[in-house]
């Protein structure tokens, strides 16, 4: 465990969600120079409470932004680990770019409202040997009623107009979970069920929660899917997803398209790459059907469209 690269993680602000979850665990056993981490990946799937798919997305994720990077593979035994090394040099000029946004952030609030929260305060300049505070007029956003200038809180409906207005607006976030949710019903009473929600978690928390349910759901009659609601009242992105089948054990009738590619991806030789999992090129399982190059095979057109043959 390294303090240091724990901090540099904190301090980046690159992550959140489950992405940063699982670069602190990697921190977590990392040296402080960052390197000597090779957890297997049932270890970070436990450490990050994530599923097998989930935890992979994230290490492609750190790997493909230049944060993780791998230092060797495994020999292809089965549960073994792949060796990383952690880029706290990156980690650490993350941390000082936020940094630098912070301290711009507080000297523009600073110029805003005065050093000691006055709002008709200015900004601090060194004069004869001492700071001086520079007054500035403040811009006031006014209503004209009767030639009168009147602030619009005090406007007859303006503080009430304003808290309708707000109120109308969708949270943020919003949209892009009840895009990804299953069941698309109630969707008033599922924005108020949200904005409730984004008090104690994140917005991509409920999304990542979403997206696993949709999963969970796809090919089930939807009249026993959960209304968004009830969902986000019942908080379900805490619970946790359900073990994946493999697509070599799903029957014909059940496989979805994205199981076809995955045997599409075996059969071609594209996991005798994975080192963790190693499969011979060729390999399809009876159960499947008639393997793609024979008559009568199942394989839907949609997964040959996207998986194409290795070129040797």
């Amino acid at each position: 465990m390294s303090v240091d690269v724990i901090t540099a993680v904190w301090r980046s602000g690159v992550y959140d969600g489950s992405n940063l979850i699982v670069l602190l665990a990697l921190a977590d056993w990392a040296a402080p120079d960052g390197t000597r981490v090779y957890p297997t990946i049932r270890q970070i799937m436990e450490k990050a409470r994530l599923s097998e798919r989930g935890a992979r997305d994230c290490l492609r994720k750190l790997k493909g932004d230049g944060f993780l990077i791998l230092v060797k593979g495994s020999d292809g035994t089965r549960g073994m680990a792949n060796e990383w090394r952690l880029d706290v040099a990156k980690l650490w000029a993350c941390a000082g770019e936020t940094e630098k946004k912070s301290r711009g952030q507080i000297e523009g609030d600073n110029y805003a409202t005065g050093a000691n929260g006055d709002s008709h305060g200015g900004k601090l300049q060194l004069h004869g040997g001492k700071l001086q505070q520079i007054p500035h007029t403040p811009y006031i956003d006014s209503t004209v009623i009767n030639n009168r200038h009147i602030q619009p809180s005090s406007a007859p409906g303006g503080a009430s107009r304003a808290k309708a207005s707000k109120q109308g607006e969708e949270p943020e976030g919003f949209a892009e979970f009840y895009q990804a949710y299953p069941r698309h019903e109630g969707r008033g009473q599922a924005e108020r069920a949200y904005r409730a929600a984004r008090k104690i978690v994140s917005a991509e928390i409920l999304l990542e929660g979403a997206e696993r349910y949709a999963a969970l759901r796809k090919g089930e009659p939807a009249q026993y899917t959960k209304h968004p609601a009830t969902w986000l009242n019942g908080k379900g992105w805490l619970d946790e997803a359900l073990p994946v089948q493999s697509a070599t054990v799903i029957p014909i009738a059940r496989a979805s398209l994205f199981d076809w590619e995955e045997r599409l991806r075996i059969y071609y030789g594209y996991v005798s790459e994975d080192k963790e999992y190693p499969l011979p090129k060729g390999t399809w399982n009876k159960s499947w059907g008639p393997a793609p190059h024979e008559q009568g095979h199942k394989v839907p057109l949609e997964a040959f469209a996207k998986i194409k043959p290795k070129v040797a």
